[in-house]
């Protein structure tokens, strides 16, 4: 009987668990902006926040995903928990060896850091790569996963040798760490975006035919070439043609992203939920659009992504996954007013982050009143994941 109960909600404890440790790691690693007009020159943890965000908070996210697709494959409960328990674990670990960097040496935790979220990426790959052979020849979206993984630990790697050289030696090689945040912080998180349209598809989450139109499912070697662009594009950044490695991007989201979910064009009111994820597939042509104008504006254009494509796109996508099935748990909570409540500070703080600052404390307050709404929509989003699970129970 308590057995039937566990899974009475459709998509198992541990990965509902580790969906809301994601919106507590995700409030982690943005809570010290909230306090820097109290100590504007000792909160500059850009590497930090950028580290925290998508090896701690979005990673943990996508592992909730994963557990939840592949549960009804596993015969023992106890590999629930211990799945669970890993990676809650080193997604809290990344998370605070950050916080904690100024304790001691910081490459020395940099290299904790960078150690927690391999293992969290083995993880991935173990639980993935199996359901992901059998289903790619079919849905070659798929294929991106293994890409996703592949930037993330080339990232990890170039991060922590950048690391490395420099508690040896004391030299620093700039590009390591340009390379390897580039590949971590966006070409990682791009490939997941990119290889969920699948599961989009198949959890009615995006409906197959939107004004009519069927979704596009191109090739392999055309999931390839695009794997390849984006491979690339991160180093033509680095070296020297800035504005063609976000064209290339901007191209790549429009290909891969928005024709194929359909989110190209206008959804309508009928969906709070679905106009979410349109304004966070929008805020990829936006942000990238702006940074390959100039680089003065690479910062709030990045933010733009960040915030809507990286943050706003992904919470949105859990709450349609938990609803996945179920139009009555889907009118109770994809209403007009919770969902304006969850997705409009997102874009306030999208905004605010982006403003001209005109002085030095009055960039440290914007950044603190754009940290303040992304951790009220985070919070809405959290209780509104509470009401799904209840709900269903």
């Amino acid at each position: 009987m308590k057995k039937e109960k566990f899974h009475s909600t459709g998509r198992h404890i541990p990965s509902l668990l580790l969906f809301l440790l994601a919106g507590i790691l995700s409030l982690a690693s943005i809570l010290h902006w909230l306090l820097a007009p109290l100590e504007p020159n000792a909160l500059h943890g850009h590497v930090y926040h950028m580290i925290s965000s998508t090896q701690g908070f979005l990673t943990c996210l996508v592992t909730a995903f994963c557990i939840s697709s592949i549960r009804s494959r596993w015969k023992h409960y106890l590999k629930d928990r211990i799945v669970f328990l890993l990676a809650s674990c080193m997604a809290t670990g990344v998370v605070v060896t950050s916080w904690f960097r100024f304790l001691t040496p910081y490459e020395i935790m940099l290299g904790i850091s960078q150690g927690c979220w391999l293992v969290l990426a083995v993880l991935l790959a173990s639980l993935s790569f199996p359901l992901l052979i059998k289903k790619s020849e079919q849905q070659p979206y798929l294929l991106w996963f293994p890409m996703a993984l592949f930037f993330g630990i080339a990232g990890t790697i170039l991060v922590s040798t950048y690391s490395s050289v420099i508690i040896l030696t004391g030299e620093k090689i700039l590009w390591l760490v340009l390379l390897g945040r580039g590949y971590l912080l966006q070409a990682m998180m791009l490939s997941i975006i990119i290889g969920s349209i699948p599961l989009n598809l198949e959890s009615s989450i995006n409906p197959k035919i939107i004004h009519g139109k069927e979704a596009i499912a191109p090739s392999c070697s055309f999931h390839i070439f695009g794997m390849l662009l984006l491979l690339i594009s991160i180093p033509i950044e680095i070296w020297g043609h800035y504005s063609v490695g976000f064209i290339t991007r901007l191209i790549l989201v429009s290909i891969y992203i928005l024709l194929p979910s359909g989110l190209m064009v206008w959804p309508g009111f009928n969906s709070p939920l679905r106009l979410c994820l349109w304004m966070a597939a929008w805020s990829f042509l936006i942000g990238y659009g702006l940074a390959a104008c100039s680089p003065q504006l690479r910062l709030a254009g990045l933010h733009f992504v960040f915030i809507g494509g990286f943050s706003l796109g992904p919470l949105a996508f859990a709450l349609q996954w938990l609803m996945a099935g179920n139009e009555k748990l889907r009118t109770q909570i994809d209403r007009p007013l919770s969902i304006a409540l969850f997705g409009i500070p997102f874009i306030i703080s999208m905004v605010l982050r982006c403003i001209p600052e005109t002085s030095a404390m009055g960039k440290f307050f914007s950044w603190s009143l754009a940290t303040a709404f992304f951790i009220f929509g985070v919070v809405v989003w959290m209780v509104l994941v509470k009401k799904t699970v209840s709900l269903k129970a």
